[in-house]
């Protein structure tokens, strides 16, 4: 299950929620600490796996201001 990061304006915590996607789209999420609905979500990093042939060899990773980018190489890429 993804897990959304928000910003809760009434206790001025970061909150983290395991919601399925519908549960994301259909209703506004309440903060888990004081119950408010004004949560601003964040952007955050995410994790996918691959098969051990697409992943990226040690020192193709870059930096983009505090983002990773990775090359995926020709082999794992779809036509």
């Amino acid at each position: 299950m993804p897990r959304y990061e928000y910003h809760c304006e009434a206790c001025n915590r970061k909150v983290t929620l395991r919601l399925s996607v519908t549960q994301h789209e259909k209703a506004r999420q309440a903060c888990p600490k004081c119950g408010s609905k004004k949560l601003t979500q964040l952007i955050s990093s995410f994790l996918t796996q691959t098969s051990a042939r697409c992943r990226v060899p040690d020192g193709h990773a870059t930096s983009l201001r505090g983002a990773e980018t990775f090359v995926v190489p020709s082999r794992c890429r779809r036509a």
